[in-house]
């Protein structure tokens, strides 16, 4: 019995790893240029995967940022945990940016901007 609890806590273990580094990885995907930067290496090296890694990046980008507004106005406005809204800026603007630059999503932005306002276009 003890040796099954020591192996499902070092599974627990890497797992939560596994995650932090997940969340810092797409935190960094997020910024502006590293989709420059994934973009140009996967250019230059032959990418790994065929199609566009220029939008699937964007497209992931703007899936994660989508997410964290949900969840942080979930957490202020339904839970009442105050502060999470104030870390929602930066946030906005990466949404806004993966919006304006997958053309697929054209209409789409104007339709979240009715229910969260800080994603409406040519806004700072």
């Amino acid at each position: 019995m003890k040796v099954k609890r020591r192996v499902l806590k070092g599974a627990v273990s890497l797992l939560a790893v596994f995650l932090l580094l997940s969340l810092g990885l797409a935190s960094a995907f997020a910024q502006a240029e590293t989709g420059q930067i994934i973009v140009r290496a996967a250019d230059e090296k032959g990418a790994l995967v065929a199609g566009d890694v220029a939008g699937r990046y964007r497209a992931c980008a703007l899936h994660r940022a989508l997410k964290v507004i949900g969840r942080f106005y979930f957490l202020e406005q339904v839970l009442g945990k105050p502060g999470y809204l104030a870390y929602l800026p930066s946030v906005y603007a990466v949404a806004r940016r993966m919006l304006a630059a997958l053309p697929g999503f054209a209409g789409t932005q104007a339709r979240l901007a009715v229910h969260v306002p800080e994603l409406a276009a040519g806004r700072p």
